[in-house]
């Protein structure tokens, strides 16, 4: 009989322990991943942060939930105000990234979300050998990406944003800078050749007409000078062709038929320059670079009175003393130096001075 009961009791405890088992480690992990991926869905990125964190103690080569870890606190850092604590919050997210490389180096994600990570960090006021080597860094893994899925147009796009916005700075010359222009004009153009959506053609253009226009301004000869404006142009074309209503898609053209009309002489290249800024100025009113662009192209047309009215409303518009300094040495603004209304502006009415040549720091 006693034989019988224990028996059964060992049965009864078995059919418990299978009903009421303990979660294995995947289990646990997978738990922990799903919580950090609704937490981070609401944006509650610290809390989304530790349920990946446990997600990867669970399971150490759980390569999601390191790409996720990572993102949660990138945004962390993005949220934070103080720029020690932002720096170790990229720092870290940056080493997630990194252990999801190790984990599935075919994985292009977790180099592109790297490759932000490390641009964000050289942003920080840091010093310039690390923001070099962080942007260095954040463009080499844009071509890591690129190897493994080609046909990426936000790849290129991205790589081509880093080369003439960032590295570009860095360039020893003007013909390094017009190499590096040139180069990220390639990938936007390869960007443009993988692009399926008018979402993706519009930036894209717009991107690659910049570089174009940035690589005109460094070109000394001016056949090739005028040929690069005119390709520059036929791309913002195309990019407000893809998204009509991009304020600054305008701007940027207005600045490249302004750079023609500077080198041609031409008035209506000019007045072409005027139109685009004014269709800018319908979507995006009051901007202040588009007027300062815009009393630019005026002045060039003689027409100084128009010249005047708008470099005051670009004036009145900007939020800082950039533009009343730029105006202050720009030439195309030599013929209002003699306006009472802008005397604030230019100090000495009628008085072209240019501006003095800073020394080199040693």
């Amino acid at each position: 009989m006693r034989t019988i009961v224990l028996t059964a009791w060992m049965l009864a405890a078995a059919a418990w322990a299978e009903t009421n088992s303990v979660p294995s480690a995947d289990d646990m992990a997978r738990a922990q991943f799903e919580m950090g991926a609704r937490l981070l869905n609401e944006q509650k990125y610290l809390s989304a942060a530790d349920a990946f964190e446990r997600a990867t103690q669970a399971a150490p080569r759980f390569f999601e939930a390191y790409v996720n870890w990572g993102i949660a606190l990138a945004q962390l850092g993005k949220e934070s105000t103080a720029p020690v604590i932002r720096m170790r919050r990229f720092q870290d997210a940056a080493e997630k990234f990194s252990r999801a490389v190790e984990l599935n180096a075919r994985a292009k994600l977790p180099y592109l979300f790297w490759s932000e990570t490390l641009a964000l960090i050289g942003d920080l006021p840091i010093e310039p050998k690390t923001k070099l080597s962080c942007y260095l860094g954040a463009a080499d893994k844009c071509r890591q990406a690129a190897e493994i899925d080609p046909k990426d147009w936000e790849i290129y796009n991205r790589w081509g944003v880093l080369l003439s916005t960032k590295l570009v700075d860095y360039s020893p010359d003007d013909a390094a800078r017009r190499q590096i222009f040139g180069e990220a004009a390639g990938l936007f153009e390869k960007a443009a050749a993988t692009a399926r959506f008018s979402s993706e053609f519009g930036p894209v253009y717009a991107n690659w007409g910049g570089a174009l226009v940035d690589v005109a301004r460094l070109t000394t000869n001016s056949i090739e000078k005028r040929a690069t404006l005119q390709l520059a142009v036929e791309k913002f074309d195309q990019s407000a062709r893809a998204m009509a209503t991009a304020a600054a898609t305008y701007t940027q053209w207005g600045v490249a038929l302004t750079d023609m009309g500077r080198l041609t002489g031409m008035r209506t290249d000019l007045r072409l320059a005027i139109e685009k800024f004014k269709t800018s100025l319908r979507y995006r009113p009051g901007d202040a670079n588009t007027l300062y662009h815009l009393a630019c192209a005026h002045a060039l047309c003689g027409d100084e009175l128009l010249a005047a009215q708008t470099l005051k409303q670009c004036l009145a518009a900007a939020t800082s003393d950039e533009y009343r300094n730029r105006a202050r040495t720009n030439e195309d603004f030599k013929a209002l130096h003699g306006n009472a209304e802008l005397r604030d502006v230019f100090d000495v009415p009628g008085q072209w001075r240019p501006e003095p040549v800073k020394p080199l720091s040693r």
